[in-house]
């Protein structure tokens, strides 16, 4: 992902709620990416729920909300190596029982340089925020190549 724009959110695969929404707004994004900017944006969900979402389960999860995964990828982990990724970003997870977390929302955009640069927090983020934000983003780019 080095010399990427990553746009990363928490999502598991039984959610009913924000999940679904969040992953909506990732398939939207990654549509309305101008092709010359697919190869700068990579798209990242990594779950929070590791007892469940295996590889196999988020990979059909993908599939079934129309995930291109040219540049976008679903992570999982051991509990224990999410629990870091979870902490580095400010995420708590709770367990409520099998299928069922609660856990905090947040988009995050992370520049070239590997530098978070924007968080959106809420389950009510605004893709047309993000995008903003991505574009600004992009837009950087531009200006170091005049």
């Amino acid at each position: 992902l080095r010399g990427k724009i990553v746009v990363l959110d928490f999502i598991y695969t039984t959610c009913t709620d924000v999940c679904p929404l969040f992953t909506a707004n990732f398939v939207r994004l990654q549509r309305r990416l101008a092709t010359d900017h697919r190869s700068e944006v990579f798209l990242v969900s990594i779950t929070t729920d590791p007892e469940i979402d295996s590889p196999k389960v988020l990979k059909a999860y993908a599939q079934r909300h129309g995930a291109d995964f040219s540049n976008w990828t679903f992570l999982t982990g051991t509990v224990a190596q999410l629990k870091e990724v979870w902490k580095a970003f400010g995420i708590r997870v709770i367990r409520k029982g099998r299928g069922l977390v609660q856990h905090d929302s947040v988009t995050t955009l992370i520049d070239r340089q590997e530098t978070r640069r924007f968080n959106h927090p809420g389950e009510k983020v605004r893709l047309e925020e993000v995008e903003r934000d991505l574009l600004f983003l992009l837009a950087e780019k531009a200006k170091l190549n005049r």
